[in-house]
């Protein structure tokens, strides 16, 4: 198992016992956009036959947080590393 996903099991895991979360003050449309795209990358730790995050919680991950002038460097980010995947 690579470094890269033994980083990302132990922060599911973290983020699965309540260890690590949101932070706080965040819009609640953002909040929940973040939710869901946290419990999507949960199962992919719980079920390892899903190899990926369905196309349409990424999309509403990024078109929420476009919505948000102020999450802009963060949108830019996602949509670098969605690039890298390619």
């Amino acid at each position: 198992m690579s470094k890269t996903r033994k980083d990302f099991d132990k922060l599911m895991e973290d983020y699965k016992s309540g260890k690590k979360g949101i932070q706080p003050g965040h819009p609640d449309e953002i909040n929940i956009a973040i939710q869901s795209f946290l419990d999507f990358s949960l199962m992919l730790t719980e079920y390892p036959e899903i190899d990926h995050i369905p196309p349409e919680v990424i999309n509403n991950l990024l078109d929420t947080l476009c919505k948000y002038p102020e999450y802009n460097k963060l949108t830019l980010e996602l949509v670098n590393i969605l690039n890298k995947e390619r």
